[in-house]
């Protein structure tokens, strides 16, 4: 399975930020990355149920 990464140029909406980090991961060579958060595995066959809380 491919591991997928998210540059954190891409993150950002200001140009002047967004340009930076893209300086800053092209010079370096290997661009900074934020792992893609994996799916929840469910075990034992049960799933996932979520309990709200009344305020």
């Amino acid at each position: 399975m491919a591991k997928a990464s998210i540059t954190l140029s891409s993150l950002f909406r200001n140009p002047a930020v967004r340009d930076a980090f893209e300086r800053a991961e092209r010079d370096n060579g290997a661009a900074f990355a934020v792992p893609v958060p994996k799916a929840p595995v469910l075990t034992g066959g049960a799933a996932a149920a979520r309990v709200l809380e009344v305020a």
